[in-house]
């Protein structure tokens, strides 16, 4: 029986440079982080489950993963992220659901002016004020605790998976957070933060290493990850 690789996050963990101008300047073949990790593990690319998506939050990261783990088999690999703690779940009227708001651009809106966004806001919908004021006073000064918190959701996961023989792998957001390996923007002048040719490669390569040494966890991503690049070298 084969085996599958499955994949939560964010945008990191789907996100393919399409800038064909870019991709002619490459000296290979762009191969996303995803691709390059199931050839290591001898994984057929048509045996990938990718349940990421730009802008997930780690809750619901951590809730695709919970309600994926009935299917998931003895012998098959969860690599998972968490994301930025100012993402957080609510109901969505649009779409009326429970769904990530990625509120990272209307919180910076927030802070650079945020008098002329509440009079907006307040001719529009008042909610959304009081959602920004939870934001501002519970969420924000102690992302730390809720970064711990939500990552420790994850490891507890994560245990309970390996104990069903699955192979498990977390890896933190604060890796790109924290520029250890190199955004696209470094490699082409219209690209932003994410990972181009040559961040995908070293993030792979810094994985496989992971999972060489069957290491589920790494505290240093969080605690110390500048550190990690002194490694790699």
């Amino acid at each position: 029986m084969s085996k599958n690789i499955y994949f939560f996050g964010d945008s990191f963990s789907n996100f393919v440079p399409n800038d064909t101008e870019y991709l002619k300047t490459l000296p290979t073949k762009f191969l996303h982080w995803t691709n390059q990790i199931s050839t290591h593990l001898n994984i057929d690319t048509n045996d990938i489950i990718d349940l990421s998506r730009s802008g997930m939050s780690t809750q619901e990261i951590f809730d695709k993963c919970l309600s994926t783990s009935n299917k998931i088999k003895k012998g098959d690999w969860v690599i998972i992220s968490d994301s930025p703690t100012i993402r957080q779940i609510g109901y969505d009227k649009r779409y009326k659901e429970i769904k990530t708001y990625n509120n990272e651009t209307l919180f910076w809106r927030w802070e650079t002016d945020g008098v002329q966004l509440r009079k907006q806001m307040n001719n529009y919908d008042k909610y959304i004020t009081t959602y920004i004021d939870y934001l501002s006073y519970f969420i924000k000064p102690n992302e730390d605790t809720w970064e711990e918190y939500y990552r420790n959701q994850i490891i507890n996961l994560l245990t309970l998976l390996k104990q069903k023989g699955i192979n498990c792998i977390f890896w933190s957001w604060q890796l790109w957070n924290n520029e250890v390996f190199t955004p696209w923007s470094k490699e082409w002048k219209r690209a932003d933060n994410h990972w181009g040719y040559n961040g995908n490669n070293e993030f792979s390569e810094y994985l496989k290493k992971r999972i060489d040494n069957k290491e589920m966890v790494s505290e240093v991503e969080w605690k110390n990850p500048k550190s990690i690049v002194k490694k790699l070298l």
